[in-house]
């Protein structure tokens, strides 16, 4: 570790520190961030209809406050993550949790749909440099063979919001009110603010890195020789594919984007509604939405405890297989989830499989992504994923509006299948990319 000039003696920057030992302590830290941002993202999904009768709106209005949420954040993670990318990491995470902290207690106290909304964006705009930041920090942080463990920890932290973070905070909103709800969790991102001042170092860039660039004369060099490589690589193996994706590279980690955009657009055109699927789907009284979050949750934590490993064993392989269970998951749901046992089965399913799949696409982020573009494609991935919350509640609210809940939730299905062929077949080009350029 070195001194940063201009810093506190009493703290010190790791850049990068690629610690040996795995800081338990940091990532618990990191996972109780995790755990209320997730809580309060989420929120409207548990109390909607608390929120639709208390500012005179509808269901699909409510819905919304999700979807400018995500746009916000679509529209501003990138640009944001690049302003900041010579700030150090932890400084950046905790500026960015003072500000969620500002926007939970307004949020609490606006009077208006409209302040409501204007509440949201502005958490929206720091949400997108949170998960900019939380989604690289592993690799700053620890040594390549301890990234999935690392992941993984901080994966159970938004499980945990599933488990815990949402029906509590979905069950004090029926008891006390949805503001009540959203001034506690203001408070506890307040105290986790205090305890993020102890305990995380700093890590990442403090000042830009130079850089070497090539002449005109080189560059045209430099292509003419990747041309004789490529030709030298077709001539031994006799077949290219049509696209050529390395496994580490640029145009993996895009590539990895897009699903996630996909995949996420399915998810949440169904779960910015669970709590209509709850009760006009399945059929179960509205006092009961809590317990069967509290459920779903307790699956998705189970998966996602399990995460690290599985990547660990089975790689991209798993990250196909468990979106394709929760697009059949969701198919089935739409079909027979009417049988109220049935239902609750099928969003069981839903939400294990569920819980594997971001832990899955952070992990494989890390593992495709060049390191020198790291926190640029963090912020690409966290704009694809939020464009994918954001379109999925839009997409969800106005089939609602329009149509009934079974219908969004075919449509989410339809949106989740296309996901995992993509998936499937991003997964099978990388592969043959291997291949041929294994032998130049």
């Amino acid at each position: 570790m070195s001194k940063v000039h201009g810093r506190a003696e009493t703290e010190e920057v790791l850049s990068p520190p690629r610690l040996e030992t795995f800081p338990t302590a940091v990532m618990l830290t990191i996972s109780c961030a995790t755990f209320l941002v997730i809580t309060a993202e989420m929120l409207p999904a548990g109390v909607l209809r608390l929120i639709s009768a208390d500012l005179g709106v509808t269901k699909s209005q409510a819905g919304y406050l999700m979807s400018g949420y995500a746009f916000t954040v679509v529209a501003t993670c990138v640009p944001l993550t690049h302003l900041t990318r010579f700030v150090d990491r932890t400084r950046l995470l905790r500026i960015v949790v003072a500000c969620y902290v500002v926007g939970a207690l307004l949020n609490a106290i606006a009077p208006t749909y409209s302040l409501v909304m204007a509440t949201r964006i502005f958490t929206g705009i720091f949400h997108g440099l949170f998960w900019s930041v939380i989604s690289a920090y592993p690799a700053y942080l620890v040594t390549p063979r301890l990234i999935p463990k690392a992941v993984t920890y901080s994966s159970v932290g938004g499980s945990a919001a599933f488990i815990a973070g949402v029906p509590l905070a979905t069950y004090m909103g029926q008891v006390l009110g949805w503001r009540v709800s959203q001034g506690l969790i203001g408070l506890l991102l307040l105290a986790l603010l205090l305890v993020m001042y102890r305990k995380l170092p700093l890590v990442g860039v403090s000042a830009p890195k130079p850089t070497t660039k090539l002449s005109r004369e080189e560059k045209k060099q430099q292509r003419k020789l990747e041309r004789v490589s490529r030709q030298t690589a077709l001539e031994r193996s006799g077949r290219r594919p049509l696209i050529l994706i390395p496994r580490t590279s640029l145009a993996a980690a895009l590539g990895l984007c897009l699903t996630v955009a996909l995949y996420v657009i399915g998810q949440y055109t169904a779960y910015s509604y669970i709590s209509e699927i709850i009760t006009a789907q399945m059929g179960i009284d509205s006092k009961y939405i809590s317990l069967v979050l509290f459920g779903s949750g307790l699956v998705g934590f189970i998966g996602s405890v399990l995460s690290g490993r599985v990547f660990e064993r089975f790689g991209n392989r798993a990250l196909v297989a468990m979106t394709f269970t929760v697009a059949l998951a969701l198919s089935l749901l739409a079909l027979v989830g009417t049988v109220t046992w049935v239902g609750i089965i099928l969003v069981l399913l839903w939400s294990l499989a569920g819980a594997f799949v971001p832990s899955f696409f952070v992990m494989r982020m890390l593992v495709v992504t060049p390191s020198k573009v790291r926190d640029v494609i963090g912020a690409v991935y966290n704009a694809s994923f939020n464009l994918g919350i954001g379109g999925g509640a839009l997409i969800g609210g106005l089939l609602l509006a329009a149509f009934d809940i079974e219908r969004v939730i075919i449509s989410a299905s339809v949106l989740a299948w296309v996901a995992s062929l993509v998936t499937l077949l991003l997964g099978i080009l990388v592969v043959r990319s291997e291949r041929f350029l294994a032998t130049e």
